[in-house]
């Protein structure tokens, strides 16, 4: 009778599951079909997936979202149109940031502006990926440092390093440059304990 009831609960386990893993796959098949059309650079074709049911944050794990992806190859007319469509600037996708932190480990300052003018968040810290300021101190832009700070990014937010354990990452140990790493020193930059 025991042995029963395990079978039966396993497999109400997965019958509830099966939903889940439904919507997973449906998730990540719409992100390939919203990237597809950034790789492709087809405006018109982001329209019509979306006017057709398709979710603009859909998340695909390890690939990102469609607005990540644009902003990675640096296509700020695909960044515009998924704005327009609602892709939100603060989706998260551990393993590939998000769209902020994406702009900032490409150095690319002309996109930061234009997601923080969206309402992405220039303190947000995504596990695994950091966070804008981090990035950007790495990749060595002092303008991007400057304009995160300023939009709000706080110069001593540290994320623990998943390498070392106990340590932290922060803009400051990160900093690719001596500009970089002078100019957080006087903007109240502090070293990590």
């Amino acid at each position: 009778m025991k042995l029963k009831a395990s079978f039966a609960a396993s497999g109400l386990a997965l019958a509830l599951l099966a939903p889940m893993t439904v919507l997973a796959g449906a998730q990540a098949a719409d992100a390939k079909l919203l990237m597809s059309a950034v790789d492709a650079g087809r405006q018109q074709l982001l329209r019509t997936l979306v006017a057709e049911g398709v979710n603009v944050n859909a998340v695909s794990n390890g690939d990102g979202s469609a607005l990540i992806l644009a902003v990675r190859q640096r296509k700020a007319d695909m960044v515009d149109e998924l704005l327009r469509l609602g892709a939100n600037a603060n989706l998260a996708v551990p393993g590939d940031g998000s769209p902020l932190i994406m702009a900032a480990r490409n150095g690319d300052l002309a996109l930061a502006q234009k997601l923080v003018k969206a309402g992405a968040l220039a303190n947000q810290a995504v596990s695994g990926d950091e966070s804008p300021l981090i990035q950007a101190a790495r990749a060595g832009s002092l303008p991007l440092v400057q304009f995160l700070v300023a939009s709000g990014a706080d110069v001593n937010l540290g994320v623990p390093d998943e390498h070392r354990r106990g340590a932290l990452l922060t803009p400051l140990n990160q900093a690719a440059s001596a500009e970089v790493r002078n100019w957080l020193l006087a903007n109240g930059a502090r070293q990590a304990q």
